[in-house]
């Protein structure tokens, strides 16, 4: 009895089996109906939504042009053709929207080293400002594009380098003290509240050669990891 016990599932598991093997070919999944499920689930993973297309758009716009003309800039002869002309067509944006915009005369000096004034301030606005005007039509001519899955590649690999060059060049001037230099006389006989912000910073790092180093190798490492993807 316990063996025929045993014969009874046996038998129900096998009757439930298909009877000819066509009928379970006809039921198995074809390859290339397969193939092209997984290519309608790639697309629709890698497509992005509509607002991360349109910020996608205008951080792109507004990074080349903040960063641009690198690396056109550390190029010989070059800038003749290149950096020239388009500094001086900053230079009219900037005139222009601050006399016109901000109702103010903006000063163009460049050898004082900071971002930290009026020209660089009117620059970013002007930057804001193209960089919407910019994201509106190119978001009216592309509009069935389904991700910027490759320009986002480049766009990473392009301010990593900018990035990279700027630490490690600010990374040798303090390694190499320049950047921060000893403080001098006049500025010791200086009186505290006389002082800028930026004066008052740079007189702090400069009292210390070792602090300014330490700070240098950091920022010039950082710099370098920049450069390899991982």
């Amino acid at each position: 009895m316990e063996q025929r016990g045993r014969l009874i599932p046996m038998f129900r598991r096998t009757a439930a089996q298909p009877l000819d093997d066509d009928s379970a070919i006809d039921s198995a999944p074809s390859p290339d109906s397969s193939a092209a499920e997984d290519a309608r689930g790639s697309q629709a993973a890698t497509e992005w939504g509509p607002v991360k297309r349109l910020l996608f758009r205008f951080a792109c716009v507004y990074l080349v042009l903040y960063s641009f003309p690198f690396p056109l800039d550390y190029m010989p002869y070059i800038d003749v053709f290149v950096v020239l002309p388009y500094q001086k067509l900053q230079d009219a944006v900037v005139l222009w929207t601050g006399k016109h915009v901000f109702l103010t005369d903006v000063e163009i000096f460049r050898p004082n080293g900071s971002g930290d004034s009026t020209y660089d301030y009117v620059l970013a606005f002007s930057f804001l400002v193209f960089s919407v005007a910019a994201t509106l039509v190119w978001t009216l001519l592309d509009r069935k594009r389904r991700n910027y899955e490759r320009l986002h590649e480049w766009l990473r690999i392009y301010v990593r380098f900018v990035l990279a060059t700027a630490m490690i060049s600010y990374g040798a001037y303090k390694v190499i003290p320049s950047q921060f230099p000893a403080p001098s006389l006049d500025r010791l006989m200086q009186p505290f509240g006389d002082a800028s912000p930026m004066g008052l910073l740079w007189t702090f790092i400069g009292a210390s050669t070792a602090y300014n180093i330490f700070g240098g190798v950091g920022e010039m490492l950082g710099g370098l990891l920049l450069t390899f993807r991982r």
